[in-house]
């Protein structure tokens, strides 16, 4: 059991690392907050549970919510954009505390909103210019596995672990791939006329 937790915390403290070179390499792009809050959410949960503000899963649920926020931004003069982040935070606000279950679904539930935030843009991309863009498709497949992450954990504790710790090195490679690539990286284009 001991070298359980050991892996999972090699693989945790890794992951955590992985993530701050594509907040440093997204830059000045229109998704740079995206990856700086992707960046400091785990080193600052961490730091709240350590000193007793937030427990660890409180705490990714507020950073979910942020990462709605900073996402949704660009519509905030629209009615719907204030009902929206009006309801997430109501729902924030009765998840903070709850069953790890609730926890769970509620954060599921959040990246389900920000992959279709990406699904649009991905759709808008294509409409716009007839290429898909790897770049969206990695956003997309990221936001995936977090919400199979936390499904897992919510059906089987022990298929579960195992799941999260092999989609947390997945995305480690994500990370990998956004630390290198930018959105506008025409490399990344695939021209769907040509398909």
């Amino acid at each position: 059991m001991k070298i359980d937790y050991t892996i999972g915390y090699t693989i945790a403290a890794l992951c955590t690392l992985f993530w701050i070179f594509p907040a440093i390499r997204q830059y000045k792009t229109d998704l740079f907050w995206y990856f700086l809050v992707l960046a400091v959410e785990d080193p600052l949960a961490i730091l709240f549970k350590w000193i007793k503000l937030f427990e660890i899963y409180d705490s990714y649920l507020v950073w979910a919510f942020i990462l709605i926020i900073v996402l949704f931004w660009s519509s905030r003069k629209k009615i719907s954009m204030k009902i929206m982040v009006l309801i997430f935070f109501l729902i924030l606000g009765i998840t903070i505390g709850a069953s790890r279950n609730v926890q769970y679904g509620t954060l599921a539930l959040f990246h389900l909103a920000i992959l279709f935030f990406f699904l649009k843009r991905s759709i808008r991309f294509i409409a716009e210019n007839g290429k898909a863009n790897l770049f969206h498709l990695s956003l997309l497949l990221y936001e995936t596995t977090i919400i199979l992450k936390m499904l897992a954990q919510l059906t089987d504790a022990q298929t579960g672990t195992a799941f999260f710790h092999i989609t947390t090195i997945f995305e480690m490679m994500i990370a990998i791939f956004f630390s290198i690539f930018k959105e506008d990286d025409k490399r990344l284009f695939i021209n769907l006329k040509n398909v």
